[in-house]
């Protein structure tokens, strides 16, 4: 952390969708799982303003969620995240195949904890995937000490 423990000055981070580390701050963007824009078009743009920006920085349409316990929240590269845009499933998958399951079900979690919609086309492309992904659940995120 810099000396007045604002930003982080130096570090190791995995962007699961590709595999890599990056060892620079500056390499690593924060990606929403479940991009704002399809968050939108998915029920958010329904709601009020305030309910939005909760979900922006929060990942959660609900008081008292923080942003670390929500699985929308990934550090990655900018590569990964510029060409992941504001795409679902069924237009983007991360390169590494490793983690399409866990990338899927993030996608999945986050959007049936928020009641946000799944459109027909990415319905069934999840559907269809269920079958090599195994049932365990994804792990409880603790909050930042």
């Amino acid at each position: 952390m810099s000396s007045d423990g604002c930003f982080v000055q130096s570090g190791r981070w995995l962007d699961p969708y590709d595999d890599i580390y990056y060892y620079s701050a500056s390499d690593v963007q924060i990606d929403h799982v479940v991009a704002l824009y399809e968050s939108w078009v998915s029920g958010l743009g329904n709601l009020s303003s305030e309910v939005q920006r909760r979900f922006a920085n929060t990942g959660s349409l609900y008081e008292g969620r923080l942003p670390e316990t929500s699985h929308n929240f990934l550090a990655v590269g900018a590569s990964s995240n510029g060409e992941k845009g504001s795409s679902d499933p069924t237009d983007w998958m991360p390169r590494n195949e490793a983690y399409h399951c866990t990338y899927l079900k993030k996608w999945v979690l986050v959007k049936s904890t928020n009641d946000l919609l799944f459109d027909e086309a990415e319905f069934v492309f999840i559907r269809a995937k269920e079958s090599v992904c195994d049932s365990e659940s994804l792990p409880e995120l603790p909050a930042n000490p």
